[in-house]
């Protein structure tokens, strides 16, 4: 059955060893005919959430003008929810925590959100595990547990601090790999 998969960047380099990860994963959803859409953080305008509590007084998306109400649509519209993302100083980018912050508008919409699938796809500069254990915490404890989705996995490529250092690693085979088994 063909599913409709997104998956965000958020990686500010274009092209870098996230950006060639996700489309290798993309690559083995697209042989099973998923419609899969890419959003790049970079591209586009997120700003940080308010905190100013209109999505639940008016029971409305978020009232700032910016990309994150389109893309919200794209992600209630999705069965799955890929997020990609480089470790930088320890943890997501801020475009990446950005991101998730402002799914806070999204609670009071809790039903129509809450039979989604994700997975995460990280690359460091160091090794395997011990640079992605805070963001993996992070995104178990709030996309995992708090939005309630099922977590599909995770692919973890370390040691990938240039640019196309993921070109000397088996990291693109495992996404692509990963990517064919989802049905």
């Amino acid at each position: 059955m063909s599913q409709k998969i997104l998956v965000v960047v958020g990686s500010p380099r274009v092209g870098g060893n996230t950006d060639q990860l996700a489309d290798a994963f993309m690559r083995g959803l697209r042989e099973n005919n998923h419609s899969v859409k890419k959003i790049h953080l970079a591209k586009v305008k997120v700003n940080p959430c308010l905190g100013c509590e209109q999505c639940f007084r008016n029971g409305t998306p978020c009232v700032q003008k910016d990309d994150m109400n389109d893309i919200l649509k794209d992600v209630e519209q999705a069965d799955l929810i890929v997020f990609a993302c480089p470790v930088y100083f320890s943890n997501l980018t801020a475009q990446m925590k950005m991101f998730i912050d402002r799914f806070y508008c999204m609670y009071h919409q809790y039903h129509a959100f809450s039979k989604k699938e994700t997975m995460l796809l990280m690359t460091a500069g160091g090794p395997v595990p011990t640079s992605f254990q805070t963001s993996m915490d992070y995104f178990d404890y709030t996309v995992v547990n708090f939005m309630g989705w099922k977590d599909r996995g995770k692919i973890l490529v370390g040691g990938v601090h240039d640019k196309n250092d993921i070109q000397n690693t088996d990291g693109l085979e495992k996404a692509y790999a990963f990517g064919k088994t989802i049905v």
